[in-house]
Protein backbone atom coordinates (compact mmCIF):
# COMPACT_ATOMS: atom_id res chain seq x y z
CA UNK A 1 0.00 0.00 0.00
CA UNK A 2 1.30 3.62 -0.99
CA UNK A 3 1.14 6.43 1.23
CA UNK A 4 2.52 10.01 0.59
CA UNK A 5 5.64 10.70 3.87
CA UNK A 6 3.69 13.49 5.65
CA UNK A 7 6.25 13.88 8.96
CA UNK A 8 7.36 17.33 9.88
CA UNK A 9 10.46 17.78 7.43
CA UNK A 10 9.33 15.50 5.02
CA UNK A 11 8.88 17.37 1.62
CA UNK A 12 6.20 16.65 -1.34
CA UNK A 13 6.49 13.56 -3.38
CA UNK A 14 7.83 11.81 -0.51
CA UNK A 15 6.05 8.15 -0.12
CA UNK A 16 6.25 4.82 2.03
CA UNK A 17 4.82 1.56 1.29
CA UNK A 18 3.36 -1.06 3.74
CA UNK A 19 4.40 -4.51 2.51
CA UNK A 20 1.43 -7.72 3.47
CA UNK A 21 3.38 -10.41 4.68
CA UNK A 22 2.55 -14.44 5.13
CA UNK A 23 2.94 -16.41 8.69
CA UNK A 24 5.60 -18.57 5.85
CA UNK A 25 7.53 -15.18 5.62
CA UNK A 26 7.73 -14.25 8.69
CA UNK A 27 9.24 -17.51 9.50
CA UNK A 28 11.52 -18.57 7.31
CA UNK A 29 12.62 -15.44 5.25
CA UNK A 30 14.66 -11.76 5.66
CA UNK A 31 11.25 -9.41 5.01
CA UNK A 32 10.42 -6.38 4.16
CA UNK A 33 7.66 -4.67 6.15
CA UNK A 34 8.16 -0.88 5.10
CA UNK A 35 9.96 0.82 3.05
CA UNK A 36 10.23 4.49 1.94
CA UNK A 37 11.90 7.04 -0.74
CA UNK A 38 11.63 10.52 1.10
CA UNK A 39 13.11 14.18 0.39
CA UNK A 40 13.36 15.71 3.47
CA UNK A 41 14.44 19.43 4.58
CA UNK A 42 15.90 20.68 8.23
CA UNK A 43 13.33 19.51 10.62
CA UNK A 44 12.99 16.45 9.58
CA UNK A 45 13.85 14.13 12.90
CA UNK A 46 12.83 10.28 14.01
CA UNK A 47 14.04 9.70 17.68
CA UNK A 48 13.52 6.32 19.18
CA UNK A 49 10.57 4.30 18.09
CA UNK A 50 11.04 1.25 19.20
CA UNK A 51 9.92 -1.20 16.80
CA UNK A 52 11.29 -5.11 17.01
CA UNK A 53 13.22 -4.64 13.77
CA UNK A 54 15.93 -2.97 11.71
CA UNK A 55 16.17 -0.21 9.57
CA UNK A 56 18.23 0.62 6.48
CA UNK A 57 19.01 3.68 4.85
CA UNK A 58 20.92 4.52 1.57
CA UNK A 59 21.70 8.54 1.25
CA UNK A 60 21.09 9.35 -2.84
CA UNK A 61 21.60 13.41 -1.93
CA UNK A 62 22.89 15.59 1.07
CA UNK A 63 23.72 13.91 4.40
CA UNK A 64 21.68 12.88 7.53
CA UNK A 65 22.72 13.02 10.66
CA UNK A 66 22.60 9.43 13.22
CA UNK A 67 22.85 9.92 16.96
CA UNK A 68 23.43 5.80 18.13
CA UNK A 69 25.05 3.99 20.90
CA UNK A 70 26.24 7.07 22.04
CA UNK A 71 28.00 8.08 18.80
CA UNK A 72 27.40 11.14 16.53
CA UNK A 73 28.06 10.09 12.71
CA UNK A 74 27.39 12.33 9.35
CA UNK A 75 25.88 9.94 6.50
CA UNK A 76 26.84 11.16 3.44
CA UNK A 77 25.55 11.20 0.08
CA UNK A 78 26.32 7.27 -1.21
CA UNK A 79 26.56 5.66 2.34
CA UNK A 80 24.17 3.36 4.18
CA UNK A 81 22.99 3.82 7.45
CA UNK A 82 22.09 0.57 9.64
CA UNK A 83 20.24 0.84 13.12
CA UNK A 84 18.45 -1.75 15.37
CA UNK A 85 15.08 -0.06 16.02
CA UNK A 86 14.36 -1.30 19.53
CA UNK A 87 18.03 0.52 20.46
CA UNK A 88 17.67 4.00 21.38
CA UNK A 89 18.77 6.37 18.26
CA UNK A 90 18.09 9.83 16.51
CA UNK A 91 18.51 10.71 13.24
CA UNK A 92 17.60 13.58 11.47
CA UNK A 93 18.64 16.02 8.37
CA UNK A 94 20.14 19.36 8.80
CA UNK A 95 19.57 20.44 5.53
CA UNK A 96 18.31 18.66 2.18
CA UNK A 97 18.39 14.91 2.49
CA UNK A 98 17.91 12.12 -0.40
CA UNK A 99 17.17 8.54 1.14
CA UNK A 100 15.69 5.08 0.90
CA UNK A 101 15.03 3.41 3.86
CA UNK A 102 13.71 -0.32 4.61
CA UNK A 103 12.06 -1.61 7.69
CA UNK A 104 14.00 -5.21 7.85
CA UNK A 105 13.17 -8.26 10.16
CA UNK A 106 13.04 -12.01 10.25
CA UNK A 107 15.90 -14.65 10.49
CA UNK A 108 18.88 -13.23 11.99
CA UNK A 109 18.71 -9.48 10.99
CA UNK A 110 18.89 -8.53 14.43
CA UNK A 111 21.89 -9.87 15.49
CA UNK A 112 23.74 -9.32 11.95
CA UNK A 113 22.52 -5.58 12.77
CA UNK A 114 24.45 -5.82 16.30
CA UNK A 115 27.55 -7.64 15.05
CA UNK A 116 27.68 -5.15 12.21
CA UNK A 117 26.95 -1.71 14.49
CA UNK A 118 29.66 -3.39 17.03
CA UNK A 119 32.48 -3.67 14.54
CA UNK A 120 31.44 -0.92 12.26
CA UNK A 121 29.54 1.99 13.91
CA UNK A 122 26.08 2.85 12.44
CA UNK A 123 27.40 4.17 9.21
CA UNK A 124 29.24 2.86 6.49
CA UNK A 125 30.45 4.93 3.62
CA UNK A 126 32.87 1.59 1.88
CA UNK A 127 32.87 0.74 -1.85
CA UNK A 128 29.64 -1.14 -1.10
CA UNK A 129 27.47 1.78 -0.97
CA UNK A 130 26.94 1.54 -4.93
CA UNK A 131 25.37 -1.90 -4.87
CA UNK A 132 23.09 -1.40 -1.98
CA UNK A 133 21.99 1.65 -3.69
CA UNK A 134 21.10 -0.34 -6.91
CA UNK A 135 19.21 -3.08 -4.97
CA UNK A 136 17.16 -0.84 -2.91
CA UNK A 137 16.13 1.76 -6.38
CA UNK A 138 15.30 -1.68 -7.60
CA UNK A 139 13.13 -2.88 -4.92
CA UNK A 140 11.45 0.62 -4.40
CA UNK A 141 10.60 0.63 -8.57
CA UNK A 142 8.42 -2.16 -7.98
CA UNK A 143 6.58 -1.13 -5.22
CA UNK A 144 6.39 2.26 -7.30
CA UNK A 145 4.95 0.37 -9.97
CA UNK A 146 2.56 -1.20 -7.75
CA UNK A 147 4.19 -4.90 -8.92
CA UNK A 148 3.57 -7.12 -6.51
CA UNK A 149 7.41 -8.64 -4.87
CA UNK A 150 8.17 -12.18 -4.60
CA UNK A 151 9.26 -12.45 -0.49
CA UNK A 152 11.92 -15.14 -1.45
CA UNK A 153 13.81 -12.41 -3.88
CA UNK A 154 13.05 -9.93 -1.67
CA UNK A 155 15.01 -11.83 1.40
CA UNK A 156 17.77 -12.98 -1.48
CA UNK A 157 17.57 -9.10 -1.77
CA UNK A 158 17.62 -8.25 1.72
CA UNK A 159 20.44 -10.68 2.61
CA UNK A 160 23.06 -9.20 0.29
CA UNK A 161 22.47 -5.89 0.98
CA UNK A 162 23.67 -7.31 4.84
CA UNK A 163 26.37 -9.28 4.14
CA UNK A 164 27.26 -6.14 1.39
CA UNK A 165 28.09 -4.63 4.77
CA UNK A 166 30.18 -7.07 6.03
CA UNK A 167 33.80 -6.18 6.99
CA UNK A 168 35.34 -8.96 5.16
CA UNK A 169 32.86 -8.34 2.07
CA UNK A 170 34.12 -8.41 -1.15
CA UNK A 171 33.42 -5.56 -3.49
CA UNK A 172 30.75 -6.63 -6.05
CA UNK A 173 31.60 -9.22 -8.89
CA UNK A 174 28.82 -9.68 -10.94
CA UNK A 175 29.42 -7.91 -14.43
CA UNK A 176 25.84 -7.02 -15.04
CA UNK A 177 25.25 -4.96 -11.78
CA UNK A 178 28.81 -3.48 -12.31
CA UNK A 179 27.83 -2.38 -15.87
CA UNK A 180 24.84 -1.00 -14.53
CA UNK A 181 26.41 0.56 -11.82
CA UNK A 182 29.21 2.19 -14.07
CA UNK A 183 26.01 3.78 -16.22
CA UNK A 184 24.29 5.15 -13.51
CA UNK A 185 27.79 6.82 -12.53
CA UNK A 186 27.65 8.09 -16.32
CA UNK A 187 24.09 9.07 -16.06
CA UNK A 188 24.46 10.86 -12.65
CA UNK A 189 28.08 12.89 -14.07
CA UNK A 190 26.28 13.59 -17.33
CA UNK A 191 22.59 14.58 -16.31
CA UNK A 192 22.74 18.21 -17.20
CA UNK A 193 23.80 17.38 -21.15
CA UNK A 194 20.43 17.61 -22.97
CA UNK A 195 22.41 15.17 -25.27
CA UNK A 196 22.58 12.38 -22.97
CA UNK A 197 20.97 9.45 -25.03
CA UNK A 198 21.07 5.73 -24.53
CA UNK A 199 23.92 5.41 -27.52
CA UNK A 200 26.00 7.50 -25.01
CA UNK A 201 25.51 5.58 -21.80
CA UNK A 202 25.93 2.00 -23.87
CA UNK A 203 29.24 3.51 -25.06
CA UNK A 204 30.25 4.46 -21.59
CA UNK A 205 30.39 0.71 -21.01
CA UNK A 206 30.90 -0.73 -23.87
CA UNK A 207 27.98 -2.48 -24.34
CA UNK A 208 24.81 -2.70 -26.95
CA UNK A 209 22.22 -0.41 -26.71
CA UNK A 210 19.71 -3.69 -26.46
CA UNK A 211 21.50 -5.52 -23.56
CA UNK A 212 21.90 -2.34 -21.91
CA UNK A 213 18.19 -1.77 -21.99
CA UNK A 214 17.81 -5.32 -20.66
CA UNK A 215 19.97 -5.00 -17.64
CA UNK A 216 18.58 -1.88 -16.64
CA UNK A 217 14.84 -3.66 -16.63
CA UNK A 218 16.81 -7.02 -14.89
CA UNK A 219 18.85 -4.72 -12.35
CA UNK A 220 16.64 -1.91 -11.85
CA UNK A 221 13.04 -2.44 -13.31
CA UNK A 222 13.17 0.20 -15.50
CA UNK A 223 15.06 1.04 -19.16
CA UNK A 224 17.89 3.55 -19.06
CA UNK A 225 15.81 6.10 -20.46
CA UNK A 226 13.53 5.84 -17.41
CA UNK A 227 15.88 6.19 -15.46
CA UNK A 228 17.38 9.35 -16.57
CA UNK A 229 13.86 10.88 -16.70
CA UNK A 230 13.31 9.96 -12.91
CA UNK A 231 16.57 11.29 -11.64
CA UNK A 232 15.80 14.46 -14.09
CA UNK A 233 13.12 14.66 -11.80
CA UNK A 234 14.15 14.13 -8.80
CA UNK A 235 17.25 16.58 -9.46
CA UNK A 236 14.44 19.62 -10.55
CA UNK A 237 12.45 18.73 -7.58
CA UNK A 238 15.94 19.69 -5.15
CA UNK A 239 16.46 22.54 -7.26
CA UNK A 240 12.84 23.82 -6.51
CA UNK A 241 13.12 23.06 -3.01
CA UNK A 242 15.97 24.38 -2.64
CA UNK A 243 17.12 27.37 -4.64
CA UNK A 244 15.65 30.65 -6.17
CA UNK A 245 16.70 29.62 -9.60
CA UNK A 246 14.34 30.54 -12.03
CA UNK A 247 11.93 27.79 -13.56
CA UNK A 248 14.49 28.32 -17.02
CA UNK A 249 17.69 27.85 -15.31
CA UNK A 250 16.51 24.58 -13.49
CA UNK A 251 15.29 23.38 -17.28
CA UNK A 252 18.77 23.43 -18.05
CA UNK A 253 20.44 22.12 -15.08
CA UNK A 254 17.89 19.08 -15.80
CA UNK A 255 19.01 18.77 -19.39
CA UNK A 256 15.99 20.21 -20.69
CA UNK A 257 16.75 22.15 -23.90
CA UNK A 258 13.95 24.56 -22.72
CA UNK A 259 11.79 25.62 -20.00
CA UNK A 260 8.55 24.31 -21.90
CA UNK A 261 9.66 20.95 -21.99
CA UNK A 262 10.71 20.95 -19.05
CA UNK A 263 7.86 22.39 -17.68
CA UNK A 264 5.71 20.03 -19.64
CA UNK A 265 7.98 16.70 -18.64
CA UNK A 266 7.51 17.87 -14.88
CA UNK A 267 3.89 18.00 -15.22
CA UNK A 268 3.47 15.01 -16.19
CA UNK A 269 5.80 13.20 -13.86
CA UNK A 270 4.98 14.82 -10.99
CA UNK A 271 1.09 16.02 -11.67
CA UNK A 272 1.65 19.80 -10.87
CA UNK A 273 3.50 22.47 -12.76
CA UNK A 274 7.36 22.73 -11.59
CA UNK A 275 6.23 26.79 -9.45
CA UNK A 276 3.45 25.15 -8.05
CA UNK A 277 5.20 21.88 -6.61
CA UNK A 278 7.97 24.79 -5.55
CA UNK A 279 5.25 26.96 -3.31
CA UNK A 280 3.66 23.83 -2.19
CA UNK A 281 4.16 23.72 2.14
CA UNK A 282 6.18 20.68 3.54
CA UNK A 283 4.61 17.45 4.57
Amino acid sequence: MRVSGTEPGVMTGSEYFFHELSETTLLLHYYIAMCGHYYCESGYRIRGQQVDRIIVMYVEQGELSVEYRGKHEIAPSGSVVLLDRNEPHHYYAERYCEFYWMNIGGCNSSALCSYLTQNCGAVFKGGAGGRIGAIMRAILSQFKCNKTPVDSELSFQVHEILCRLMPDAAEPQKESSNAVERAVCFIRANLTDRHLNLAAIAGSVGLSTSYLIRLFQRELDCTPHEYVIQLRMEHAKYLLKTTSMPVKKIAEESGYGSSSSFVSAFTEKVGIPPQQYRELPLG
